[in-house]
């Protein structure tokens, strides 16, 4: 079994600004967030901690997360922050006479500011990645895949982006993997029963279907065109509905266990390919996903393993100990040597 484990590099080595890294994205940001006072805050102290380094949009959302943590349990009765704030009793303790109401009034008011400016940054992931690559532009993926195809026909393929670029490499390379799209000739749908565990006898209908005709492409973090409709996981939609909780996507900055599911199942299955691979390929992958690095460790030290990537050098992570590092990105030459 091989394993393809695929990053925003991926989609950026077939046309960088239709699918933009996480730093990139920052760039193409509309002024209106650009400009929004927290947001120019927030830039400025990154700016303070990494001189001259260049700032993506993961960075920003997880200050923007820790900073409205902050807020919230700093107004929270319930929590011993808020509680100490409440009825002057930090200035009992301080022996000062701020005044604490207007402060935590404009707490309160910049908590719903943050989770505004965060929808507007998510809004911007649809108009980004939503549109479908030029099959032109595929031929350095398809001759990877198909290449991989004639080592072995077990491909299980897994990313964390949201375009629909490896959809359109299965199509056009033509190699027996499954998305998970199935139809009833009115709509599409996702069909999530093919990432359920194996049984313990092993006669699972979902996985052995699985086994007989190809292995999966799993999104990790969700997709451009998945949509919640009731119990079912609607696909072909690309286009935001203005509400989140419609739409299955980890956003960028996004970093930790899931809690829920298609998610949770995702996960699992990338951890039961990873024990059972017998090559691993990274290509455009970061490792800065803490939980899905505690994942990876569990490959086997003995397999051959391939990154390819733009990196000068790899991060220290025991599973990558010994692998093969094509850094000059996802080209025509760095996939002949790593086939």
């Amino acid at each position: 079994m091989i394993l393809v484990f695929v990053g925003a590099g991926g989609s950026a080595a077939v046309d960088p600004e239709q699918y933009p890294t996480t730093a990139r994205f920052f760039n193409r940001l509309p002024d209106e967030i650009k400009n929004d006072s927290v947001f120019v805050k927030v830039r400025e102290f990154l700016e303070t901690q990494k001189a001259g380094q260049p700032i993506d949009i993961e960075k920003v959302l997880w200050n923007l997360d820790e900073l409205q943590d902050y807020f919230q349990t700093s107004c929270k009765t319930e929590a011993v922050a808020g509680w100490i704030m409440g009825k002057n009793r930090i200035n009992q303790i301080m022996n000062t006479q701020s005044d604490l109401p207007h402060l935590l009034g404009v707490m309160s008011t910049l908590t719903t500011q943050i989770e505004n400016l965060k929808d507007k940054i998510n809004a911007q992931v649809y108009n980004l990645y939503a549109t479908p690559p030029d099959p032109e532009k595929l031929s350095d993926w398809i001759q990877l895949l198909k290449g991989l195809e004639k080592i072995d026909s077990a491909i299980e393929i897994f990313t964390t982006n949201y375009d629909l670029v490896l959809e359109t490499v299965i199509q056009e390379a033509e190699i027996n993997v499954e998305t998970g799209r199935v139809s009833n000739n009115i709509q599409m749908k996702l069909d999530t029963a093919l990432w359920d565990p194996p049984s313990v006898n092993g006669d699972t209908p979902s996985r052995s279907l699985v086994e007989n005709h190809g292995q999966l492409l799993t999104k990790l973090h969700g997709s451009v065109d998945w949509q919640r409709y009731n119990e079912d996981i609607i696909v072909g939609n690309p286009n935001f509905t203005e509400n989140h909780q419609k739409h299955l996507i980890l956003y960028p900055g996004y970093k930790g266990e899931p809690d829920q599911e298609p998610f949770i199942k995702f996960h699992e299955h990338l951890r039961t390919v990873v024990q059972r691979a017998n090559v691993a390929i990274f290509i455009g992958f970061a490792f800065r996903d803490g939980y899905i690095n505690s994942i990876l460790s569990g490959l086997r030290p003995e397999i051959p393993k391939f990154v390819i990537n733009k990196d000068d050098s790899l991060p220290d992570l025991p599973f990558l100990n010994g692998c093969e590092h094509f850094n000059g990105g996802f080209t025509t030459e760095s996939v002949e040597a790593c086939l």
